[in-house]
């Protein structure tokens, strides 16, 4: 896999190593389907993703500014996207801070700027997804910054952090994120989603992002790749 000087510079690094052959603990080969990549193609990339999707990075350095943008909602909840502050255990409700709402849809752009965001504690941060499996109807997961999602519009919710989900069973937990380096986009990649609890249909198009314009904080200053 790729890896952009930016995503290797100390300050702004933010893409691990790619794992070949991403399985679900049932051996069940990850992204099921071709969906998600017909949606990459549909962006101009070559990415198989079978062969080019990782589970790091986990957690992220916030110095660096992202630029968001809804590629594909392929599945039928409507899922909401956001940032958590990294503290070494599960995140509580209330800092689940939503970025992308569940109406946000193909072709939304938001630019996350944790630095400046008032619930940024400092250190790293993780991200989120809330889904409303399980609720009927399924609509939008209600949230207030500072208090979080109402549990009663809540389904499950599942972390780049994945020690963390709702279906979590220890190490050989499902994996409900993958990562992608983009070679169409510089400094770019995407997160693909599954939002169905226990792996569900594995297709990863659930909620995919594209997230580029990486800018180290310092008013546009190049970032330092040594």
């Amino acid at each position: 896999m790729r890896l952009h000087p930016l995503f290797i510079a100390a300050s702004c690094t933010l893409f691990g190593t790619s794992a070949l052959a991403l399985e679900q603990p049932d051996g069940t080969p990850i992204p099921q389907k071709e969906l998600l990549r017909d949606y990459l193609d549909g962006e101009g990339e070559s990415i198989d993703p079978r062969t080019a999707a990782a589970i790091t990075p986990q957690t992220f350095d916030p110095n660096c500014q992202l630029t968001f943008k809804v590629i594909a909602r392929g599945g039928g909840q409507r899922n909401s996207f956001g940032w958590y502050n990294v503290t070494g255990q599960r995140p509580e409700l209330s800092d689940l801070h939503e970025f992308l709402t569940c109406t946000d849809g193909v072709g939304t752009e938001r630019v996350l700027d944790i630095k400046n965001h008032p619930a940024y504690r400092g250190g790293r941060i993780g991200f989120f997804m809330a889904t409303t499996e399980g609720k009927n109807p399924p609509n939008c997961v209600s949230f207030t910054d500072g208090v979080g999602p109402d549990p009663s519009t809540l389904g499950y919710l599942y972390f780049s952090e994945p020690q963390y989900n709702d279906d979590n069973e220890g190490p050989d937990s499902f994996i409900h994120l993958i990562v992608m380096d983009s070679g169409a986009y510089p400094q770019a990649f995407y997160f693909g989603w599954e939002d169905l609890f226990g792996g569900g249909d594995n297709d990863f198009e659930d909620l995919l992002t594209r997230v580029e314009g990486i800018t180290c904080a310092g008013g546009g200053a190049a970032c330092e790749t040594g």
